[in-house]
């Protein structure tokens, strides 16, 4: 029987082996992926021969978008996984100074600040605890899941925003880190050399791909929330949990819906690339849809509770303690985090370090899924191996956060919210896509994942999907561009952006997509 590898190399087309359409009566046996599932691989070159043989050799991930078929789904991943991912993902240094905006950019106090942080994180995680179950139920990666609904070429555009997202989330950690990494080493090591180093160390890992990406992120969440714990206690010497407001009436109310929007993007920022890390876990008779969505929810709300929270009682703090104040407003937040450890001397330093290592634990999932979302792109890019697609998207953010390095918090404040827009607006459509159009019949015919004449025409998808940005830029709230119905919410206005974009497409999208199944019958 001939290896993965082999079959690359004579460049067979495809195999002629049909799978079952239910994948839960597929026979899970030794064969190949091509033996098992018919898959249309049009892309297939030298480059993929060489992905297969390294993936034979030393382990390099060779699969990319491509569906998981069940014969080659293992039960030798942990569950708990599901949960640790999202806690080193999102359980990272560069998670605090999204809670940090609460007191120092919105004027909010430390108690409201801290209630957001609680109650939004829980509502926004429930956005990847859906899209997570599509991994174990049908082998698929996230952005291949959307062609059922945006078809094969819409979701070229959606991906195109999947990968926008990640690099932004990578260079807004990697900025952080290396802040971290300036203040420990007292500016002996300049923020470039410190960005350039943690992405490498992210790369590494998401180069070697699914299985690596697993086992280091299984315990990377246990360091950084240790270091959290000394932190928080150390802090404590310097927390103002009484920091009231600073604004009134509808002022104050449009920052706290600001500031929860902030939160929200922040938490359902995963919806997109969930599924990415379930698709080799065994299939739905061993995996039920519910321990995915749970352990998914609990990974993401309990990081970023946690992270998220100490992000705002160190905001509150420099607002009210003159030292921290001028360590962050001259030297930024690096020098901020280093001044509440400073108390401890080495150890102290020691804890800097392991935050700026921690930082990879977010980097990692970004870089692995932008590689999946680049060949989902296409225009030739499927034609490149995965862990090719993983170093160009590193070089790409890395140039980038190194260009932007004066301006994180502009990035912060601005990135975010806009980002809880479009993710709002994917999620209702494959929420209802699946609920009110394939759950009974389980639609998702795996052998048409990548033939744009048996998936969906995307019409209605991206249709609702620009309505919903409208109703989005009607609400939002930015410091270039205040909503018509934002400015009802005093000076700086309030974002309703995420709600309002949610609405026009939950209206719109049943409609048009009845439509266009009447029409096209897909």
């Amino acid at each position: 029987m001939a290896s993965v590898a082999e079959k690359h190399a004579l460049g067979t087309e495809k195999s002629t082996v049909d799978l079952p359409s239910d994948p839960e009566n597929a026979p899970v046996t030794g064969a190949t992926i091509e033996e098992t599932y018919e898959l249309e691989t049009p892309y297939r070159n030298k480059l993929f021969k060489w992905a297969y043989i390294l993936d034979d050799k030393i382990g390099i991930e060779a699969d990319g978008m491509e569906p998981t078929s069940p014969s080659r789904r293992t039960s030798d991943i942990p569950y708990f996984d599901m949960a640790a991912m999202w806690m080193s993902s999102n359980g990272v240094v560069g998670s605090m100074p999204t809670g940090l905006l609460g007191p120092v950019v919105f004027g909010l106090s430390f108690k409201a600040s801290i209630i957001i942080v609680v109650f939004v994180n829980m509502l926004g995680a429930l956005l990847p605890a859906f899209s997570s179950t599509f991994g174990p139920k049908y082998g698929f990666r996230q952005m291949v899941l959307s062609r059922y609904s945006f078809g094969y070429y819409g979701t070229k555009f959606i991906a195109f925003l999947e990968f926008v997202t990640n690099l932004g989330w990578s260079l807004v950690t990697a900025l952080v880190g290396a802040e971290v990494m300036v203040a420990l080493t007292d500016d002996k090591l300049p923020i470039i050399p410190s960005i350039i180093i943690i992405s490498l160390i992210a790369l590494t890992v998401a180069t070697f791909g699914y299985r690596l990406v697993h086992f280091c992120t299984r315990y990377m969440w246990a360091f950084n929330f240790f270091i959290m714990i000394i932190f928080a206690t150390i802090g404590s010497l310097r927390w103002d949990p009484t920091w009231p407001a600073q604004g009134t009436g509808l002022a104050q109310a449009g920052s706290t819906l600001s500031f929860m929007g902030v939160i929200f993007g922040s938490a359902c920022g995963y919806t997109p690339v969930a599924s990415d890390f379930y698709c080799k876990y065994p299939r739905q008779s061993t995996t039920p849809w519910w321990k995915p969505a749970l352990l998914t929810w609990s990974g993401i709300v309990v990081a970023g509770i946690l992270f998220n929270g100490m992000g705002a009682a160190l905001g509150a703090a420099i607002m009210s303690d003159p030292e921290l104040n001028d360590a962050y407003t001259n030297d930024g937040f690096g020098q901020a985090v280093a001044l509440i450890f400073a108390p401890l001397g080495g150890f102290g330093k020691f804890c800097l370090a392991i935050w700026w290592l921690g930082t990879s634990g977010n980097l990692i999932g970004n870089t692995y899924s932008n590689s999946i979302a680049a060949q989902v792109i296409g225009f030739g890019l499927e034609k490149i191996p995965r862990f090719m697609l993983a170093i160009i998207s590193t070089i790409i953010y890395a140039v980038i956060a190194i260009a932007g390095r004066e301006r994180l918090q502009s990035i912060f404040e601005n990135f975010l919210s806009i980002l809880g827009y479009w993710v709002c607006a994917y999620f209702v459509i494959i929420f209802q896509e699946h609920f009110l159009f394939r759950f009974r019949r389980e639609e998702y015919n795996r052998d048409a994942w990548n033939t744009p004449k048996m998936l969906p025409r995307g019409f209605a998808a991206m249709l609702s999907f620009w309505i919903g940005i409208m109703g989005a830029f009607m609400g939002m709230s930015q410091t270039w561009f205040v909503g018509p119905l934002s400015r009802h919410f005093g000076p700086y206005g309030g974002d309703l952006g995420a709600m309002l974009c949610s609405c026009f497409v939950a209206i719109t999208y049943p409609v048009f997509r009845t439509v266009e199944r009447k029409y096209f019958k897909l």
